[in-house]
């Protein structure tokens, strides 16, 4: 049963991006769907993410994507494509866009109970 190996997949879920033809390609997250039952977006969790100076996040990389730049993940999550989390322990964390001195920027939530935040992942 496929459930059993990826128990965060809500349901499978086609991804054209990474597509080979003739092959199915099953992403681990969880779909949103329109009123006539089409996929609007997915949210993606992200498990690794490249650090730059000043721990500035340079790219984010996770199971369902690969790895992927800043400035791609920022122009994904504000078209409204895809949204992204970080989870730790029970808790998630949402991937935010901020502008900070003209540049684009991805943060997410730190809270003192869980390092549910990007800083805090592995490199990748």
């Amino acid at each position: 049963m496929l459930g059993s190996f990826f128990p965060e997949r809500s349901s499978p879920v086609l991804d054209p991006v990474h597509a080979v033809p003739g092959k199915p390609v099953f992403e681990i997250g969880e779909c949103r769907l329109n009123s006539q039952g089409q996929v609007r977006m997915t949210r993606r969790r992200v498990t690794h993410a490249r650090k730059g100076p000043g721990g500035r996040i340079l790219g984010l990389g996770g199971p369902s994507f690969g790895f992927l730049s800043a400035e791609a993940v920022a122009e994904i999550i504000r078209r409204g494509a895809d949204t992204y989390y970080v989870r730790e322990a029970p808790f998630e964390s949402e991937v935010r866009v901020v502008e900070e001195g003209g540049k684009v920027v991805l943060v997410s939530t730190s809270d003192v109970i869980s390092r549910n935040n990007l800083l805090n992942l592995p490199r990748c």
